[in-house]
């Protein structure tokens, strides 16, 4: 039987040879592009990983609306951290695109040259390599920044900028329309003073924790430093503020005038209060000498005796009996005044 089915075999596949082989080489071929895929991911995570090593990528970043100062700065250091600078302006090119322009970097997210070498002068540029190659720019070409020209020194990449997201809310990267470059300090200030930028210039820290603290720990820091609002300059948060914490203020200095008028308000209270007695003892005073008064004026019609009881019941009685208009007007308007 096991003859018979072997010999059964290997006939169906003399007769469809060319099926199997087609078979045989499809999976193959699958086998050597799913690990051609998987070795090539090691290698680019393998590579990244190095590179990110190599030159010092951040463990993170945080913004704020005014730089540090030195002392805040020192602060950071001296527990072990390592902080740069990655302050940035934003300026549109004659084409339409966006470079983003950074100082060179000295201690975190090292600039990466492909090829050439860093800007050393106020007339030297790097530029990343992928806009480089979407403009066809060149080590040793020259590009309009701000109206000044530069000279491109070398042409490379940084590991935050791996991939070149103009925002971390970009879904694609588009190095036709966005760009990074990078010069000299002094370069970078020329730039800024010329305040030809799209916007206010981006205070940005880079850090490296370098084991001392951790994250949740450098942001509970973060959280207490403060600062003057009067020291911003950008326009857009001068706005925001006055329409918060502006606003906020004036609600305060409300709230600080009612209740200081509900104090004064409650201490005359108090003060009513405590005169209450004596404000009651004048009241009837005064009361008395109206019935004395009124009494001896009417004592023409036989009133000998006029008391807090019985004043309301002997007018009434005499204004039913008087006959005379105005002797009974008069006696009326005693009536009301007491």
């Amino acid at each position: 039987m096991e003859k018979v089915l072997r010999k059964r075999a290997w006939r169906d596949l003399k007769e469809n040879k060319f099926r199997y082989f087609a078979l045989a080489f499809l999976i193959i071929i699958s086998m050597y592009l799913v690990i051609s895929l998987v070795g090539a991911a090691d290698t680019i995570v393998d590579g990244t990983t190095k590179q990110a090593k190599k030159h010092k990528l951040e463990d993170g970043q945080f913004q704020v609306f005014v730089p540090l100062t030195t002392k805040q700065k020192e602060n950071f250091t001296k527990k072990g951290l390592t902080v740069e600078e990655t302050f940035y302006l934003d300026f549109r090119q004659k084409d339409g695109s966006k470079l983003r322009i950074f100082k060179n970097r000295k201690k975190v997210n090292k600039i990466n040259l492909d090829e050439g070498r860093l800007a050393k002068n106020k007339s030297e540029v790097v530029v990343e390599k992928r806009y480089a190659q979407e403009h066809n720019l060149k080590t040793g070409s020259k590009i309009t920044i701000d109206g000044n020209f530069y000279k491109i020194t070398g042409i490379g990449s940084v590991p935050d900028y791996d991939a070149c997201y103009e925002k971390l809310s970009d879904s694609t990267v588009d190095s036709k329309q966005f760009g990074l470059a990078f010069v000299t300090e002094d370069a970078y200030e020329n730039l800024k003073d010329n305040e030809n930028s799209i916007q206010s210039e981006e205070y940005i820290y880079a850090y490296r924790l370098n084991g001392a603290m951790t994250q949740k720990q450098l942001k509970n820091k973060l959280k207490k430093i403060t600062f003057n609002p009067d020291d911003v300059d950008d326009p857009y948060f001068k706005d925001y503020w006055e329409e918060t914490a502006g606003k906020k203020d004036d609600i305060k200095d409300g709230i600080k005038k009612l209740t200081d008028a509900s104090t004064q308000m409650s201490d005359g209270l108090n003060k009513l209060s405590e005169n209450n007695e004596t404000l009651q003892k004048g009241a009837n005073q005064i009361f008395q000498a109206y019935l004395k008064t009124a009494e001896s004026q009417l004592t023409s019609f036989g009133v000998t005796s006029l008391t807090e009881n019985n004043y309301a019941n002997i007018l009434k009685s005499l204004i039913a009996k008087s006959s005379d208009g105005l002797t009974r007007l008069s006696l009326e308007s005693a009536k009301e005044q007491l």
